[in-house]
């Protein structure tokens, strides 16, 4: 089994990821970059989500973020569950 946290399957080394960069706007100024990578892997598709961007005096957005996003991959993994 990979690594999640380094979006890595060791038996699928010879795979190379596809990836889609979304740079967000929001109110304030706020100017994040959201990257969405799709690995795949034998049994499927491995996809890791990262935002980066928020500076220190966005603690509030970056909370907010961290809570609606999971939300929205739980969603996700319910969606992709229904597939089987």
């Amino acid at each position: 089994m990979g690594d999640r946290r380094s979006g890595r399957d060791e038996s699928d080394s010879n795979v190379s990821p596809t990836a889609a960069t979304l740079q967000a706007k929001g109110r304030r100024g706020l100017k994040t970059v959201v990257i969405w990578t799709l690995t795949p892997t034998k049994g499927g598709v491995l996809v890791r989500m990262e935002q980066s961007g928020f500076r220190p005096e966005d603690e509030a957005n970056y909370q907010g973020a961290s809570y609606g996003w999971q939300h929205f991959i739980g969603g996700l993994e319910r969606v992709v569950a229904g597939l089987d």
